[in-house]
């Protein structure tokens, strides 16, 4: 009949690291874009995550993180300076991190659709928050 306690090891284990690896995140509308932003960033950055296989939950839950997004701009010479603050809030309302990232763009390029702006956007920052998300997952499951 023989001794199946380490095939019943390997499959807890790996049911565990499946559990590990279930990062959610609520991603409200971001706040303080002009033009279109609120919209097409919000879209753009959900996308980008769910891209990097973290679940976007449509409302907050219990076992979700927030992702706060928010838009500063401030006239810079004859361009914009443009700084997008990305918070990583628990579940119990603390900042768990804060990417943040800034460029000067012409004048008047952010008033309307942001199209592929957006994405590029989103693109960029995703990978970082996709590691906080994972990494402050792994450390909840591993230390409740």
């Amino acid at each position: 009949y023989g001794d199946h306690r380490e095939l019943h090891l390997s499959i807890r284990r790996q049911r565990q690291m499946c559990i590990r690896d279930r990062a959610i995140v609520f991603v409200p509308p971001v706040d303080g874009a002009p033009g279109d932003g609120r919209t097409s960033l919000t879209n753009a950055v959900r996308s980008s995550l769910v891209a990097l296989k973290i679940t976007v939950a449509t409302e907050l839950s219990a076992d979700a993180v927030s992702l706060l997004g928010s838009v500063a701009t401030t006239k810079r010479g004859d361009g914009l300076f443009v700084e997008i603050h990305w918070s990583l809030i628990s579940n119990d309302g603390r900042e768990i991190a804060v990417v943040t990232q800034s460029d000067v763009v012409p004048v008047g390029v952010l008033d309307g659709a942001w199209g592929e702006l957006a994405e590029i956007i989103a693109e960029a920052a995703s990978q970082s928050l996709a590691l906080l998300i994972r990494d402050y997952n792994r450390n909840i499951e591993e230390n409740p």
